[in-house]
């Protein structure tokens, strides 16, 4: 689902939010948020699954080493363009994230 076009990021992100309310299994795909300049976001999960996984253990995913550091700065990306607060630790930002997406608690 996408928001119609020629809407503002507020509007898309409400609609987007709604839909993501109503998914059921961690592998659904996500309707991304748009940035607070309406413009898609790079580093947006693309399933809630994603966002758990974000678990801030490193190693190897896929052949691609992958750093505490790595997936804070994804986590710090996708939460400065919806306007959200980038305090706290992996755990508690996940948390904003799935809120922000609207995402029920886990």
């Amino acid at each position: 689902m996408t928001a119609a076009n020629g809407s503002n990021s507020r509007d898309h992100n409400a609609a987007a939010r709604h839909y993501n309310s109503l998914l059921h299994s961690a592998h659904e795909p996500l309707d991304p948020l748009h940035s607070m300049q309406n413009q898609a976001i790079a580093q947006f999960p693309p399933t809630s699954g994603a966002i758990n996984t974000m678990n801030g253990m490193c190693g190897y995913r896929n052949g691609i080493w992958i750093s505490l550091t790595t997936i804070v700065a994804a986590l710090n990306a996708v939460l400065t363009a919806l306007g959200s607060s980038i305090a706290g630790n992996a755990d508690q930002k996940k948390l904003r994230l799935r809120r922000a997406v609207g995402l029920r608690e886990c």
